[in-house]
């Protein structure tokens, strides 16, 4: 749930600092400090809206939107981004006052979607099954070196003679 106010916050803030052009206002700052005071002035008429504080940090973040994003921004998208989240919002909060309920039913679709019909088709084998050996062989590489009579695993500048692995 605090995820989703989270984004609806910062959603809203951009909405805001785009729609009311408070952006336009910076232009004249010298100063960083400047640019944070002339930003949270700007927002100043609009905290009630909000249903936590607007922070420095949330200030901040808003100097990092990029012109590209400003001068595409579309106010409907934006808008209805802003009620999904509330709408989804209400879902999470009806879901945490039915909290048994809900769970009730995501166990039931659970079940129709991994239940009957739907068996593990994997084996389930313990590590005491697999042979040591085999995996070694399985995984390595052989090498040979014809002009001084040397075969081996680790003899990797030397002619590449065959992969061991074996297929079942």
């Amino acid at each position: 749930m605090r995820e989703l106010e989270e984004e609806w916050h910062f959603s809203s803030l951009i909405k805001i600092f785009i729609e009311k052009r408070i952006y336009r206002n910076i232009e004249e700052c010298t100063t960083w400090e400047s640019v944070i005071e002339t930003i949270d002035a700007g927002l100043k008429p609009y905290k009630k809206r909000f249903k936590r504080e607007i922070t420095r940090d949330d200030i901040i973040s808003l100097t990092e939107i990029k012109i590209k994003r400003i001068s595409k921004y579309d106010v409907k998208e934006q808008d209805e981004k802003i009620r999904g989240l509330e709408d989804e919002m209400k879902e999470v909060a009806n879901n945490l006052a039915n909290i048994r309920q809900y769970t009730i039913n995501w166990y039931k679709d659970l079940l129709k979607k991994y239940g009957k019909g739907r068996e593990r088709k994997t084996q389930i084998s313990s590590f005491e099954a697999v042979v040591a050996s085999e995996v070694i062989i399985n995984n390595q590489k052989l090498y040979v070196n014809r002009e001084d009579g040397f075969a081996g695993f680790s003899l990797k500048k030397d002619e590449f003679v065959s992969g061991l692995l074996r297929t079942r």
